[in-house]
């Protein structure tokens, strides 16, 4: 028997006499303990309840409680002790049923079964808490309420004039708005009605507010607590309409706006850097020197090659030196001239006492993008932009795609997101063209003015690229909101990096192939998958 199938047998063994070992084992001391103490809670809780109850029937009978009996009956405090009981009583159902039996059968088994158990007792003891402390904690909140009243009352007022001084602009730009765009206009009433309906609820709430001070300042009885809770719902909802104001004001502002981000290039850079340990191989307990050589750039296909070799290399390359001559040989997976053509010096900053050392190396990338944007009418095509690996690799097979696009006459939360092909967005919106009809009766679109340089983008043969009717219908209803490639019948793509559309367009044509391998590098077709470079660590 070998070595490997003894140690193979010896854990084996091992592992069997832990199995028999542990089906003895029975629940932890612990989560006995948190048993025991779970049924102690649901006593004092019984407790508790009971000395609960018998102050607040003791204060029920007293003259003091005179200012509090209209809101007691209506609240039903005394009924809070019965509510709470039923919690208790089904804390120890809980506790009988099916916690007892698993204590008495002891098995580790059920460790986690009894944990459930004591955290649903838990529950339930908290919950016969709330509805036991309920009749002391209305009374704290009436008494805050009604020594507090006149600054509750001033701040109310103020929260509703704000209220009111927010939703006069809006009121005026929703108008100004559906006179601007009025197919839009039940969409403006849409997002403007809430707000209304939050405005109108702030105003009556704040009108209780101010009855009930009236009340008070005039010595009448007041419902201090349709006072409290009214003031808190006029201060919760100014907050809350303030901030809906802002984002509606932002959507309606945002109708004539019109912009879109269309990738029109990509490229990624790729490094390699060279690490380097050295030793005198001689002494009997050397020094390791580490020496990390600049950053270099290599081609793709380096890359490619490099990022093949397996994790599991104990090193690159080697380099021993005696009196005799120096020498530098690759690991036997390593191409030495692939390695060879990196033109790393072996002894660059080299310690003079050490004769051997080993190279390893890690791989990263830069990544760029150009981008063509429109604004409002401004186009301008970007410089290379260094965009992060993430936003590469997520836009990989965009080339020629709009990343974003919002038309005039859109809402900006309604802009289209997801790679859509250039300008394809802007389509059917006679901002921007109009459909024609060519001799053979198809239907087109053709653009206007500045927006030509879409047509322009995807050309091919000096002619511009034109969407049709019906393949803009087909995105419209059915894609809008997704990324859309334009699959023919025969499932080839139209547009993107793989689409045909870009392969015969003028701009691309001729460097379609290498952008395509650098798709296939970093996109979801690449042997690494979607995520890309993996460092070697080699």
């Amino acid at each position: 028997m070998t070595l490997h199938g003894v140690g193979a047998r010896l854990r084996s063994l091992g592992v069997a006499a832990s199995f028999v070992a542990c089906s003895a084992c029975g629940l932890s001391s612990a989560i006995r303990t948190e048993a025991t103490n779970a049924s102690r809670r649901i006593d004092a809780e019984i407790d508790d309840i009971g000395r609960k109850e018998a102050a607040y029937r003791a204060f029920a009978g007293s003259d003091a409680y005179r200012p509090y009996r209209v809101y007691g009956d209506r609240e039903a405090w005394v009924k809070q002790f019965d509510y709470a009981r039923v919690k208790t009583a089904a804390a120890r159902t809980v506790y009988q049923r099916d916690v007892a039996p698993l204590l008495q059968r002891n098995n580790e088994k059920d460790e986690q079964a009894v944990a459930v158990q004591i955290a649903q007792i838990s529950r339930l003891i908290g919950e016969a808490q709330a509805f036991a402390d309920l009749p002391a904690r209305r009374r704290q909140y009436i008494d805050t309420v009604s020594s507090s009243y006149a600054t509750l009352a001033l701040r109310s007022e103020d929260n509703a004039g704000r209220v009111t001084t927010a939703m006069g602009p809006l009121l005026a730009l929703a108008n100004r708005t559906k006179q601007a765009f009025p197919t839009r206009a039940g969409d403006v009433d849409k997002r403007v009605e809430p707000i209304q309906k939050l405005a109108e609820e702030t105003a009556n709430a704040n009108r209780k507010v101010a009855f009930e001070t009236a009340n008070a300042n005039a010595k009448r009885a007041s419902d201090f607590v349709v006072l409290g809770d009214n003031a808190r719902l006029v201060s919760r909802n100014a907050s809350r309409l303030t901030e809906d104001v802002r984002a509606v004001t932002r959507q309606l502002e945002s109708l004539p706006r019109s912009y879109s981000k269309t990738l029109t290039d990509m490229k990624a850079a790729y490094f390699i850097t060279v690490q380097r340990w050295s030793w005198n191989d001689s002494a009997d307990n050397p020094t390791t020197h580490t020496f990390t050589y600049p950053r270099r750039e290599i081609s793709g296909e380096a890359f490619d090659y490099f990022n093949s070799l397996p994790e599991s290399l104990p090193y690159a390359a080697r380099y021993t030196s005696s009196f005799f001559g120096s020498s530098v040989r690759t690991e036997p997976r390593v191409d030495a001239r692939q390695w060879a053509a990196l033109g790393i010096a072996p002894r660059e900053a080299w310690n003079s006492a050490d004769d051997a050392a080993e190279f390893g190396y890690t791989l990263s990338a830069d990544y760029f993008h150009k981008y063509l944007t429109t604004d409002d009418g401004r186009a301008q095509e970007s410089d290379w932009e260094n965009v992060g690996e993430a936003v590469f690799e997520e836009h990989v097979d965009d080339l020629g795609m709009d990343i974003v696009a919002k038309p005039f006459g859109a809402f900006d939360d309604e802009k289209v997101s997801k790679p859509t092909p250039a300008g394809l967005a802007f389509v059917g919106n006679p901002q921007y063209g109009r459909w024609q009809t060519d001799e053979r009766g198809v239907s087109f679109w053709e653009w206007y003015g500045l927006y030509r340089l879409f047509g322009d983008l995807l050309g091919t043969g000096g002619h511009p690229y034109y969407y049709r009717r019906d393949e803009w219908d087909t995105w419209s209803t059915r894609y809008r909101g997704q990324p859309y490639y334009g699959e023919d019948k025969d499932k080839k793509e139209r547009y993107g990096t793989h689409g045909y559309v870009l392969g015969s367009s003028n701009r691309y044509a001729s460097r379609i192939p290498e952008m395509r391998r650098v798709a296939m590098r970093h996109g979801s077709d690449a042997l690494a998958g979607r995520g890309g470079l993996h460092p070697t660590g080699k």
